[in-house]
């Protein structure tokens, strides 16, 4: 089984999953990808078999005929999805006119989007700059952009080194949101696969408050931060807990299948999306006891 993802702190469970050999080499494989939009072409190509990703990509990955089902909820946003400015911007409306780097597809386009709209601004009244996450921080020091709309760990690095932070997710609550998504032919040959990777998820969680000096430990020296740094971060994301997660995805309609619903609205509304997509396929066809253990 093969699992795209970017670097996030909400996925580190994954991560940690893999380090402490919660599946064997030849059942899963996690293939990190440097931005979003590298993810999406992995999906286009055939190469990975599902993902880690944001609600709003996952809506982008049906628009573009990927057959694809949300199997579990890892994270909400609660102010680590940023926009960071230099020091002499204050506030959204202070980069009328001005640069601001964003990956122009899935959750940089759509945060931007929903900056602005709060503002009381349009795409139209600044430079959006195509950046993508692995540009970000270059781009910033070196002062091509005024002003960057990031996610961790390059907030942690940018505000270290003296940006402001003049928007976060907390003005969008539980806009943004992290699941993990399989292919409905993979998950339709190899159950007990997409089963194991859940089930690991919801063990590295237990191991996170069991042992939670060694989590950070292995998460931290993922990321490149610090140990303190890494727990700061995980203060900004909201993780379901183990009964929490698979309560969010039942019942027909599920409490988050109407909330992609909403989301689909939006993205249309703005023209993130092109075209309706058909949200409650993204629901169907679950396999049975794909629940916390």
């Amino acid at each position: 089984m093969r699992m795209g993802s970017t670097m996030w702190p909400g996925f580190e469970p994954f991560y940690v999953a893999r380090e402490l050999h919660f599946w064997r080499e030849d059942q899963i494989k996690l293939l990190e990808y440097t931005s979003t939009s590298e993810l999406t072409r992995a999906f286009r190509n055939g190469t990975v078999d599902g993902g880690l990703v944001t609600l709003d990509e996952a809506l982008l990955l049906v628009e573009d005929r990927q057959d694809i089902h949300i199997l579990l909820v890892t994270d909400i946003s609660n102010g680590a999805d940023v926009i960071l400015a230099k020091p002499e911007f204050h506030s959204m409306k202070d980069l009328r006119g001005h640069r601001i780097g964003a990956e122009t597809t899935g959750l940089g386009a759509y945060v931007l989007f929903r900056a602005l709209e709060l503002a009381g601004l349009t795409p139209k009244d600044v430079e959006i700059v195509p950046l993508e996450f692995s540009e970000q921080q270059p781009a910033f020091d070196r002062g091509l952009v005024d002003a960057v709309v990031t996610y961790e760990p390059v907030r942690t690095k940018l505000k270290n080194a003296g940006a402001r932070q003049i928007f976060d997710s907390t003005l969008i609550p539980g806009e943004v949101v992290d699941v993990l998504v399989v292919r409905t032919g993979y998950l339709a040959a190899s159950p007990d696969n997409a089963r194991l990777l859940v089930e690991a998820f919801y063990r590295a969680l237990r191991y996170a408050r069991e042992q939670s000096d060694d989590f950070v430990r292995i998460a931290a020296a993922r990321e490149s931060v610090t140990p303190q740094e890494f727990r700061q971060s995980m203060t900004l994301l909201q993780v379901p807990a183990a009964q929490e997660g698979p309560a969010m995805l039942a019942g027909t309609p599920s409490p988050l299948q109407k909330q992609v619903q909403s989301l689909a609205d939006v993205m249309i509304q703005k023209n993130l999306l092109l075209r309706p997509v058909d949200v409650a396929s993204m629901f169907e066809q679950r396999p049975r006891q794909l629940a916390a253990p």
